[in-house]
């Protein structure tokens, strides 16, 4: 995972002989934490396998990659670190179903009204990356220009590392241990 160490060492703290760069964006805790990941889990691969539904009938399967132990699982949770720091901004965040219960009970609704609820389905198996790529990076360019984004805010290694995580989902088929082979 080249890549990895590329955006790794482009945002870490220079080296005692390297010249110094213009700007440093890891803290120690930071380069402690991805360097260690990947040390530890650069070889390794997420796994894709199947889950049956077997109350469900006809039967139906749903696929799984695990990600744990991977060094996008890690770079996944810097990210997610640095990006649940936003959530705040997106007008249309909502926390939990009890957050809904509790705006509606102070709603006034007529007797005749009717309230519908969804379920999204398999959603992020249907994101077009190079989409959601594009919306997430005007989006986060957009907080930077109107200075909404935090103090301290690493927004050109969030961006990096987004395209890192969304572009290299690669994953080995788990078949032999599913089975016993």
């Amino acid at each position: 995972m080249y890549k990895f160490w590329r955006w790794f060492n482009k945002y870490s703290p220079p080296g005692e002989r390297e010249s110094p760069k213009e700007w440093v964006c890891f803290s120690a805790a930071e380069v402690a934490f991805l360097g260690r990941a990947g040390r530890r889990n650069i070889d390794k691969l997420a796994r894709f396998r199947m889950t049956c539904k077997v109350h469900k009938f006809p039967l139906k399967c749903r696929p799984i990659v695990c990600y744990a132990g991977t060094v996008i699982n890690d770079v996944s949770k810097w990210l997610d670190y640095w990006l649940q720091k936003l959530k705040h901004l997106v007008p249309t965040y909502v926390k939990d179903s009890q957050q809904v219960l509790n705006e509606i009970a102070n709603l006034f609704i007529p007797p005749d009204a009717l309230l519908f609820t969804t379920d999204a389905n398999a959603m992020y198996n249907n994101i077009d990356t190079d989409h959601a790529i594009q919306v997430l990076t005007w989006w986060l360019n957009d907080l930077d220009s109107r200075g909404r984004l935090p103090r301290g805010f690493p927004l050109d290694p969030v961006r990096e590392a987004m395209v890192l995580v969304m572009r290299n989902n690669i994953f080995e088929l788990e078949i032999c241990a599913s089975f016993n082979c």
